[in-house]
Parts: C-alpha cells; sequence; structure tokens
C-alpha cells in the first residue's frame, strides 16, 4: 500500500510540473494589449429583381454567397467567394439559361485546381475566368454542332446570350464581362478628392446629406454602336468595312455583318463558324466576328467602395449610371430595406418608360408579355451588391479620430477622368483575352438614355 502510495504521489508531481511549465510556456495576453485589427471587404448583402418582356423571359441571373461567416473558419469553406452574375439571351433563352447552369462551376472548377499561392494572384484569377468563360462556350458549341438534325442545329446557331459575372474574393472585385450587360459601382468619394463634380459624382439625394459618390463603371458595353468595338471588328476583318458593321436609327441600332447588336457573347454559333456564312459567297466571311472572351476588371476593396449594380441593359437603355447610383444611395440612406432596393430600381425604371409612352404603369403591365410588351421596352433584370467590411482585434470606433485618419489613408484604386485629362494617364490594367491592356473605362462605353 505505502509503494502504491508513494507512486500516486510521484505521478501526481510529474503532472504539477508538466501543467506548471505547460502554463509558464504559454503566452498570456497582458492585461492592456491590444490584438491586432483584421479588415476583411466582402459582399454583405444582396438584391435582386426581374421584369419580362420577352415571353418566356430571356434574362437569366445567379447569386451563391460562400464567403466564410468569420474571418478566421477558412478551414471549413477553402473557397470563401461570393458569385453574383447576370445573363441577357436574345434569340431565346436557352444560352442564358445553360450559361446560368455552368459558369459558376466552371469559374470554381478553375479556381481550385489552381496551386495555393496562385489563388491569390490577381492576375491568375482573371485568366481563370477568361479560361471558365472559354469553357463554357467551348460546351455550347459543341453540344450543338453534335446535333444531327440540322434544322435544329442552324435554329441553335442563332441564340445567344451576353454575360456579367462578378466575383468577390480576399477582398478583391472582379467583373467579367462579354456583351452589352453593364456593372457600375456606387463609391464614397474619396475625403481628399476635390469636391468638385466631374460628370460621375453624384451629390447624394437626401436633404441635409453632406455625401458625395461616384458612379464608376466597372465594365465596357460590347455593342455594335460602340465605336471602339467598331474599331476592334475593321481591324480584324480588313476589307469588310461595307458590312462589317450596319447601322439604323441614327446610329442607334448597330449590327454585326447586319446581324446582332451585342459584339461579344455566349453562343450565336452563326457568326463564329464558316457554315454559317452568307448564301452569296462572294461577300466576304471570316469569321468568328463575335467572341465570348470577357474584358475582366479588378479592384482592390476598402470602406469607399458602397455597393455594385449588375444589370442587364434593359435597365441601362432607360438610366445613365449616374441615376442608379443616386437612386441606390439615397434609398440606403433613408434606411429602406436592401432587399428590397433591385425592385425599386426596376419599379422606378417602369415608371420612366410609361412616362415616356404616356401610359401609365397600370396600363404599361397590363401589355401581353412577349412580342407586343417587347416593343414597348427589354427584360429588365437588376443584382444590387451591398459591399461592406468585417473587422476582428482592436479596431478604431467608427466616427473616432483614428476612424477618420485610417477612411483618409484609404487606397483610391481609381484613376478618376479629371486626373487622367492631366496626367495623360490610361486607367486601371486589366486583362482581354491574350493579356491586351485594358481601354479607359471613363474615356469609352458612353452611357445612352433609352429614347422613347
Amino acid at each position: 500500500m505505502a509503494m502504491f502510495a508513494s507512486s500516486i504521489w510521484r505521478a501526481g508531481r510529474a503532472m504539477s510540473a508538466f501543467i506548471t511549465a505547460s502554463i509558464n510556456a504559454f503566452s498570456w495576453p497582458r492585461l492592456g494589449s491590444k490584438k491586432e485589427c483584421v479588415r476583411s471587404f466582402k459582399a454583405v448583402a444582396y438584391s435582386i429583381s426581374t421584369y419580362a418582356a420577352n415571353s418566356p423571359i430571356e434574362d437569366r441571373h445567379v447569386v451563391v454567397d460562400e464567403q466564410s461567416s468569420s474571418l478566421f473558419s477558412l478551414a471549413s469553406n477553402p473557397l470563401p467567394f461570393f458569385h453574383a452574375a447576370v445573363f441577357d439571351g436574345h434569340g431565346g433563352f436557352e444560352v442564358a439559361e445553360m450559361v446560368k447552369n455552368n459558369l459558376v462551376g466552371k469559374v470554381k472548377e478553375t479556381i481550385a485546381k489552381l496551386p495555393a499561392h496562385a489563388q491569390k494572384d490577381e492576375t491568375v484569377i482573371t485568366n481563370a475566368l477568361i479560361h471558365a468563360f472559354i469553357l463554357v462556350e467551348t460546351d455550347w458549341i459543341t453540344g450543338v454542332l453534335a446535333l444531327e438534325n440540322e434544322l435544329q442545329q442552324r435554329k441553335k446557331a442563332t441564340i445567344g446570350a451576353c454575360a456579367l459575372y462578378a466575383l468577390v474574393k480576399d477582398n478583391i472585385l472582379y467583373v467579367a464581362n462579354a456583351g452589352d450587360c453593364r456593372a457600375v459601382m456606387g463609391k464614397l468619394r474619396h475625403p481628399l478628392k476635390d469636391p468638385s463634380a466631374p460628370p460621375s459624382l453624384v451629390p447624394s439625394p437626401v436633404a441635409g446629406s453632406e455625401k458625395v459618390y461616384e458612379a464608376i463603371p466597372m465594365s465596357l458595353d460590347h455593342n455594335a454602336r460602340e465605336e471602339r468595338e467598331h474599331a476592334r471588328l475593321r481591324k480584324a476583318h480588313p476589307g469588310e468595312d461595307e458590312d462589317i458593321v450596319l447601322c439604323y436609327h441614327g446610329g442607334q441600332a448597330c449590327y454585326v455583318k447586319g446581324r446582332l447588336q451585342p459584339s461579344r457573347a455566349f453562343g450565336d454559333i452563326h457568326l463564329k463558324l464558316e457554315d454559317f456564312g452568307p448564301e452569296d459567297e462572294d461577300l466576304p466571311w471570316t469569321p468568328p466576328y463575335v467572341s465570348a472572351i470577357p474584358e475582366v476588371a479588378s479592384v482592390a476593396l476598402n470602406r469607399l467602395d458602397q455597393f455594385l449594380v449588375l444589370g442587364s441593359d434593359g435597365l441601362w437603355e432607360v438610366f445613365e449610371n449616374e441615376e442608379v447610383v443616386s437612386m441606390v444611395a439615397g434609398w440606403r440612406e433613408e434606411g429602406r430595406e436592401e432587399g428590397r432596393i433591385a425592385s425599386l430600381i426596376v419599379d422606378a425604371a417602369l415608371v420612366r418608360i410609361a412616362e415616356g409612352l404616356k401610359m401609365s404603369v397600370e396600363e404599361l403591365k397590363e401589355v401581353k408579355e412577349g412580342r407586343e410588351r417587347r416593343r414597348k421596352h427589354d427584360d429588365i433584370t437588376v443584382v444590387v451588391l451591398f459591399l461592406g467590411e468585417e473587422r476582428e482585434g482592436d479596431c478604431p470606433l467608427e466616427g473616432s479620430e483614428a476612424w477618420e485618419e485610417e477612411l483618409g489613408a484609404e487606397v483610391d484604386d481609381f484613376i478618376y477622368p479629371e486626373e487622367e485629362e492631366e496626367e495623360g494617364g490610361r486607367g486601371e490594367v486589366g486583362r482581354e483575352g491574350g493579356g491586351e491592356e485594358r481601354p479607359d473605362l471613363f474615356g469609352a462605353g458612353k452611357e445612352r438614355k433609352h429614347e422613347l
């Protein structure tokens, strides 16, 4: 018994020594010590609304939120991305539906195959988005060409879809665009910037508010009416100037080879392959004329970035960029429910359209979906991402002097129009297909209001 008690005593003494050593070795936080402030910028909420003109509607959209709910739970969620996209079909809904069902998966799959260090490289992610677009496009074309029924094949060859894809990853917003959907960011004016108002500045519409926003285009329209796209097509197809783009109604409606207004899109095989050329063999035919390769813009998010509006061209035919930013900013400042804001934008668009047609909104809504309503307006789809910040650690309190100093030190990644003219700069550098410089987002792609 004595030996047994002695063994227990020795074991207890050893355990006590182990615990004491462990406690001494552990670096306990000292009273008053500070934990580093860790900041994460992400999409914190979103709003969606869609309104049909065609029957069935040819627009599609998708939102997939894979963001981690905590900055420190990435082990259980290795791909904390936020995906949002708008697809505007033409000639039918089938391509838009197929892209909606497959593009997010291809993006995730492409990025997941990259080495861990490459998944944080902005250029690599940009090229991964481009690659995913190409994979989905290839799948559609392969499927159509595999059809044995030639009539069905030729019918599907005339269906297409514009695509606008936003990805939020590692505090960076990427926007990939192929077509004439559009993405516009609502951004608070940097406190150190000149408060004078260039065209993109939007004072808050709320009485008494001193906030000033900027309407930042995050995509360029790919439409045959845009001179930069017209020039690109002329350069790629020398000797076809007479019919490479045909325009009507004073240049407001222009068509690639007289067939299609968007100059980039998924599908539209009839403008991409030799087999779908004109019956007159003397007419020049050097496809592809339309491409699904997107232009990709990217920007590091900060506290000045408030929201991103993605819209099919049915929205941008009605409103200017600044008008949409003004509406969203005002509704948020008034405390409107964020989940309803996309619906409010669509409602405002219908009011504008009805006024132009000298109808009431009720009369407009009574017009039968399909060809009759399509004569009045296009399908309208709106997705609004609300951008925000998560913080962990000892961070400055909102409104404090340290908070204001931190805001003033935010990196402003955009080249503003007035600065660009003074400095002769080109704007951000992005990627398009083979890695060409992306054209200035401010000097091209001028907005056009819907002429009713």
